[in-house]
């Protein structure tokens, strides 16, 4: 992607967080499954 940078805005308001809300998702879900994700990838 042309422009999208490897940190996005993760606040409560930003446009990411409000996707996951509408999706049925909460803030704190949605934060704790890029933590696990993260984890997972990095996991040596």
């Amino acid at each position: 992607m042309a422009g999208s940078g490897a940190n996005p805005w993760l606040a409560p308001e930003a446009e990411l967080a409000v996707a996951a809300r509408l999706a049925g998702r909460s803030y704190v879900e949605l934060i704790g499954q890029i933590v696990e994700l993260a984890l997972a990838r990095y996991a040596t």
